[in-house]
Protein backbone atom coordinates (compact mmCIF):
# COMPACT_ATOMS: atom_id res chain seq x y z
CA UNK A 1 0.00 0.00 0.00
CA UNK A 2 2.75 2.37 0.98
CA UNK A 3 4.50 2.01 -2.38
CA UNK A 4 1.29 2.29 -4.45
CA UNK A 5 0.97 5.79 -2.42
CA UNK A 6 4.06 6.78 -3.19
CA UNK A 7 4.08 6.56 -6.75
CA UNK A 8 0.73 7.89 -6.89
CA UNK A 9 2.18 10.73 -5.52
CA UNK A 10 5.44 10.47 -7.96
CA UNK A 11 3.35 10.27 -10.75
CA UNK A 12 0.91 13.73 -9.50
CA UNK A 13 4.32 15.40 -9.15
CA UNK A 14 5.64 14.39 -12.76
CA UNK A 15 1.87 15.40 -14.43
CA UNK A 16 1.87 18.47 -12.48
CA UNK A 17 5.72 19.17 -13.83
CA UNK A 18 4.96 18.07 -17.37
CA UNK A 19 1.62 20.58 -17.28
CA UNK A 20 3.77 23.36 -15.90
CA UNK A 21 6.40 22.67 -18.20
CA UNK A 22 3.56 23.07 -21.60
CA UNK A 23 2.30 26.46 -19.98
CA UNK A 24 -0.60 25.13 -18.25
CA UNK A 25 -0.24 27.12 -14.48
CA UNK A 26 -4.13 27.83 -13.90
CA UNK A 27 -6.55 26.22 -11.84
CA UNK A 28 -8.07 23.15 -12.77
CA UNK A 29 -11.22 21.34 -11.65
CA UNK A 30 -10.99 17.49 -11.21
CA UNK A 31 -14.61 15.28 -12.31
CA UNK A 32 -15.74 19.05 -12.38
CA UNK A 33 -14.92 19.56 -8.42
CA UNK A 34 -12.04 20.41 -6.26
CA UNK A 35 -10.93 23.92 -7.93
CA UNK A 36 -7.32 24.49 -7.30
CA UNK A 37 -4.03 24.53 -9.03
CA UNK A 38 -3.74 20.83 -10.61
CA UNK A 39 -1.74 19.16 -7.41
CA UNK A 40 -4.34 21.16 -4.83
CA UNK A 41 -6.70 19.94 -6.87
CA UNK A 42 -6.17 15.99 -7.89
CA UNK A 43 -5.39 15.49 -4.06
CA UNK A 44 -8.70 17.17 -2.85
CA UNK A 45 -10.81 14.78 -5.22
CA UNK A 46 -8.70 11.78 -3.88
CA UNK A 47 -9.56 12.95 -0.20
CA UNK A 48 -12.81 12.95 -1.42
CA UNK A 49 -13.46 9.55 -2.80
CA UNK A 50 -11.27 8.49 0.54
CA UNK A 51 -13.68 9.96 2.56
CA UNK A 52 -16.58 9.46 0.46
CA UNK A 53 -18.11 12.95 -0.56
CA UNK A 54 -16.66 11.97 -4.15
CA UNK A 55 -17.51 9.50 -6.23
CA UNK A 56 -14.80 7.16 -8.49
CA UNK A 57 -14.17 8.13 -11.41
CA UNK A 58 -15.03 4.62 -13.72
CA UNK A 59 -13.86 6.44 -16.97
CA UNK A 60 -10.83 7.69 -16.12
CA UNK A 61 -9.98 11.45 -15.21
CA UNK A 62 -11.43 14.53 -16.33
CA UNK A 63 -9.48 17.90 -15.74
CA UNK A 64 -10.70 21.63 -16.92
CA UNK A 65 -9.19 24.59 -16.96
CA UNK A 66 -9.38 28.12 -18.58
CA UNK A 67 -6.53 29.12 -20.82
CA UNK A 68 -7.95 32.17 -21.04
CA UNK A 69 -10.53 33.73 -19.28
CA UNK A 70 -12.26 37.16 -19.74
CA UNK A 71 -15.59 38.89 -19.14
CA UNK A 72 -15.46 41.57 -21.98
CA UNK A 73 -17.78 40.56 -24.66
CA UNK A 74 -15.37 41.79 -27.10
CA UNK A 75 -12.85 38.55 -26.10
CA UNK A 76 -13.82 35.44 -25.83
CA UNK A 77 -12.56 32.95 -23.04
CA UNK A 78 -10.81 29.72 -23.46
CA UNK A 79 -11.70 26.49 -22.38
CA UNK A 80 -9.56 23.29 -21.96
CA UNK A 81 -11.44 19.52 -20.91
CA UNK A 82 -8.64 16.56 -20.92
CA UNK A 83 -9.73 13.13 -20.25
CA UNK A 84 -6.78 11.28 -18.82
CA UNK A 85 -6.23 7.66 -18.23
CA UNK A 86 -4.43 6.46 -14.82
CA UNK A 87 -2.55 3.28 -14.62
CA UNK A 88 0.27 2.84 -11.28
CA UNK A 89 2.86 1.77 -13.57
CA UNK A 90 1.83 4.03 -16.77
CA UNK A 91 1.49 7.18 -14.64
CA UNK A 92 -1.29 9.83 -16.41
CA UNK A 93 -1.99 9.51 -19.93
CA UNK A 94 -4.01 12.35 -21.47
CA UNK A 95 -6.47 10.37 -23.69
CA UNK A 96 -8.03 13.55 -25.53
CA UNK A 97 -8.43 17.23 -25.26
CA UNK A 98 -11.22 19.66 -25.91
CA UNK A 99 -9.97 22.99 -26.65
CA UNK A 100 -12.78 25.81 -27.28
CA UNK A 101 -13.59 29.21 -27.39
CA UNK A 102 -17.13 30.91 -25.27
CA UNK A 103 -18.39 34.21 -24.45
CA UNK A 104 -19.50 35.84 -21.36
CA UNK A 105 -23.12 34.11 -22.06
CA UNK A 106 -21.51 30.09 -22.11
CA UNK A 107 -22.22 29.85 -25.82
CA UNK A 108 -19.48 27.84 -27.44
CA UNK A 109 -17.57 29.19 -30.34
CA UNK A 110 -14.72 27.67 -32.25
CA UNK A 111 -13.72 24.10 -31.29
CA UNK A 112 -11.29 21.71 -31.01
CA UNK A 113 -11.20 18.12 -30.07
CA UNK A 114 -7.46 16.23 -30.51
CA UNK A 115 -8.63 12.40 -29.70
CA UNK A 116 -6.35 9.07 -29.66
CA UNK A 117 -2.57 11.21 -28.16
CA UNK A 118 -0.43 8.56 -28.11
CA UNK A 119 2.17 9.79 -25.01
CA UNK A 120 1.90 13.23 -22.87
CA UNK A 121 4.66 14.32 -25.15
CA UNK A 122 2.63 15.19 -28.14
CA UNK A 123 0.13 17.54 -25.70
CA UNK A 124 0.33 21.16 -27.45
CA UNK A 125 1.44 23.71 -25.51
CA UNK A 126 -0.86 26.38 -24.10
CA UNK A 127 -0.27 28.88 -26.90
CA UNK A 128 -0.70 26.27 -29.33
CA UNK A 129 -3.88 25.32 -27.63
CA UNK A 130 -4.99 28.55 -28.01
CA UNK A 131 -3.96 29.34 -31.16
CA UNK A 132 -6.17 26.03 -32.53
CA UNK A 133 -9.39 28.08 -31.80
CA UNK A 134 -8.91 31.79 -32.17
CA UNK A 135 -10.19 33.33 -35.35
CA UNK A 136 -7.02 34.40 -37.12
CA UNK A 137 -7.76 38.13 -38.70
CA UNK A 138 -7.58 37.36 -42.17
CA UNK A 139 -4.67 39.77 -44.17
CA UNK A 140 -6.69 42.85 -46.03
CA UNK A 141 -5.63 42.93 -49.39
CA UNK A 142 -4.32 46.77 -49.98
CA UNK A 143 -6.36 48.21 -52.94
CA UNK A 144 -4.18 50.66 -54.90
CA UNK A 145 -5.68 53.59 -55.74
CA UNK A 146 -4.88 55.29 -59.11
Amino acid sequence: MRNDLERLLENIDGFDRLLKSKGYEGYFLTNAACPGRFRESIMDYIYGIIAGTESHAKTGLSFSTYLRWSADPEYSSIHLNMDVDYSRMQSFQVREMTIRTENIYGETGNEKKIENIQGNHKIPDCNQAMNMVLNKPKKQSRIRKI
